[in-house]
């Protein structure tokens, strides 16, 4: 696998970390020699191809950084598990949510597309827009931003699943906070942190639990029920209406 073709922005500035590595080699996980790397090498390639920009962050929406993963997790089963090891203990997903009327979430690329195409499509037809299977791999942290039908931001979520603990901002919203009183404040961040805090102890609640799959988010997102406090939320921009 090319480090340039495989990742957009890469180019030469990829190829300079990896020589700064010490990699001798080109970082390319399908040649039987780059095993004679050590494993921290090998790890620097591996973040290298997932995430060039350094941030240790998977995005899932398009373009997307889960064609590296996916590439990878395909050439060997020995890259599969380091890879899927590397991705579980460093990296998190960035996961974009569309809001409906119901204040229900969907991912969203289907909160886009799925209202606008039942009415079109027949009932054998799936009203989803056509993915790629996501790959098969856990993290134990997520950040979910959910975003309006005007695509604004009004919900970020850092969502921990070791620690079972959920951190919410409001982006746009904190000044205008200052008309309430602190207490009143306190109790709408509380609001929005136990609306994700909730569907999230259901799963790591699960026997055996060791990471959520991205596989999961839909069913995790569905399950969220954001608050509807007042002067917060206009109807108007809300998806699905």
């Amino acid at each position: 696998m090319d480090t340039q073709s495989s990742n957009t922005g890469g180019g030469e500035n990829s190829a300079t970390k990896v020589q700064e590595v010490d990699i001798q080699i080109p970082a390319n996980p399908a040649d039987p020699a780059f095993f004679n790397l050590t494993l921290e090498a090998r790890h620097k390639a591996y973040h290298l191809l997932l995430d060039p920009r350094g941030t240790k962050t998977l995005v899932v929406e398009p373009p997307n950084s889960l064609d590296a993963v996916t590439k990878l997790l395909a050439i060997s089963e020995q890259v599969r598990d380091e890879v899927t090891t590397l991705i579980a203990s460093d990296y998190k997903a960035r996961i974009q949510a569309g809001l409906y009327y119901n204040l229900k979430l969907e991912p969203h690329t289907i909160a886009v597309a799925g209202p606008k195409k039942k009415s079109k499509r027949s009932k054998k037809q799936d009203p989803s827009p056509t993915t790629a299977p996501l790959p098969a791999i856990k993290l134990w942290t997520l950040d979910i931003i959910v975003f309006t039908a005007e695509m604004q931001i009004r919900v970020t979520a850092n969502l921990n699943f070791k620690t079972n603990t959920v951190a919410v901002r409001l982006p746009g919203f904190e000044d205008g906070l200052a008309m309430f009183s602190s207490n009143y404040c306190d109790h709408l961040f509380e609001e929005f942190e136990e609306a994700f805090l909730e569907p999230m102890k259901v799963f790591t609640g699960k026997e055996g639990f060791d990471g959520v799959m991205l596989e999961d988010v839909e069913v995790l997102l569905r399950e969220v029920e954001l608050p509807c406090p007042k002067y917060f939320w206009d109807n108007d921009e809300l998806f699905g209406c």
